[in-house]
């Protein structure tokens, strides 16, 4: 066979690009210079007709799905040390057993913080949201991503439906290490013991404490709450982002800081307004202020009576304040690092399929 035409054959049975030129460069080279010529008068931009096999094997591509990991993790990192102060306010809030005429306030709280703990105590029960929370938010962006790829679109072109679909997914995915970190955060938080003026001790006990008592089990407390809480949140919140950013600039998978800032911190506020009295459950279930009651319904139904139905939307104000700065946080930072590392790996890319085109030819 012909030297030209062996080595164009990977070429002209994978795609269907340069059919233009695949008759002129099949037939045996006479020269080097020749083969330049053929190489020179390609249209580079038939690059982009690849099959569509390839194309749907580079987007489930290992690697795309570790650089997802990557920057949601990254992301997650960033909100929750952004937010962490108004967390504790919250948890405060929700666990403080009132009646509803003296339900505590955000100010009322902060100081309460201040004086039992110092500036630090803002800080309380930290160490188990960032040590989590890179993967929590990574397996939320994950799932996110490969429900919506399963469905044949993406975040730019899904439909309301997809996007609500995707949301609820993500929630699922990312619900047991999310249950676990907010288990040992809250019975931190609710802890009036600081052992020996160290917060991080104080939370290695209580993770020791847990394990030894319950064993692995034991850090499941709460996950159902956990999973319909993020569930329902999960679907609003990404619909309700996608929605945003849409108006803003289109359906365009990249966005300026801007557009990610306003989308997600309004994007993250206004899921609570349903999924919150799950939260104020969850917390209660978690800490083991159960009200007497041994099941969630026991529970809910002895907390109506003792504090009334403001009970379930105690702490809401500090709760809309953090989810606006974490997920404005989040968003912007997971689109940029996307946005980056989307770009750099491309040009790679690019600038690897030239070199074997080249060479390839040049043979």
């Amino acid at each position: 066979m012909p030297r030209g035409r062996r080595s164009l054959h990977g070429f002209t049975a994978s795609g269907n690009f340069f059919r233009r030129d695949v008759a002129q460069l099949s037939k045996p080279s006479r020269s080097s210079s020749s083969s330049r010529l053929a190489v020179s008068e390609l249209d580079i931009g038939n690059l982009s007709d690849l099959s569509s096999s390839s194309i749907a094997m580079s987007e489930w591509d290992i690697g795309k799905t570790v650089r997802t990991f990557a920057c949601g993790g990254v992301a997650g990192s960033v909100g929750i040390l952004v937010s962490q102060p108004f967390d504790v306010i919250r948890i405060k809030m929700q666990t403080t057993l009132t009646s509803a005429q003296n339900a505590p306030g955000v100010m009322s709280c902060m100081r309460q913080v201040l004086k039992a703990d110092g500036v630090r105590g803002f800080y309380k029960g930290i160490a188990a949201p960032i040590v989590t929370v890179g993967a929590r938010n990574a397996l939320m962006f994950v799932g996110y991503d490969v429900a919506l790829k399963s469905m044949g679109t993406s975040s730019s072109t899904a439909k309301p439906s997809e996007l609500l679909l995707a949301g609820l997914c993500s929630g699922l995915v990312a619900a047991p290490i999310t249950s676990a970190s907010e288990l040992v955060k809250i019975r931190v938080q609710v802890s009036k013991n600081v052992s020996g003026g160290s917060l991080s001790v104080l939370e290695w006990q209580i993770l020791r404490n847990l394990w030894m008592k319950e064993g692995i089990g034991g850090f499941s407390c709460g996950m159902q709450l956990t999973a319909a809480r993020d569930v329902v949140y999960r679907s609003i919140y990404f619909a309700f982002y996608e929605t945003l950013a849409r108006s803003m600039t289109g359906e365009r998978e990249q966005r300026p800081a801007w557009v990610s800032l306003c989308a997600g911190g309004i994007a993250g506020m206004a899921p609570w307004a349903i999924s919150y009295p799950l939260d104020v459950l969850k917390t209660h279930w978690q800490s083991e202020r159960r009200f007497g009651a041994t099941t969630i319904s026991g529970m809910l139904r002895n907390g109506l009576a003792a504090e009334g139905p403001q009970w379930l939307c105690r702490g809401l104000a500090p709760t809309l304040i953090r989810a606006g700065i974490m997920n404005a946080a989040v968003w912007s930072v997971y689109e940029q690092l996307r946005s980056y590392v989307s770009t750099e790996v491309q040009i790679v890319q690019c600038e690897k399929k030239l070199r074997s085109f080249s060479s390839a030819f040049q043979r």
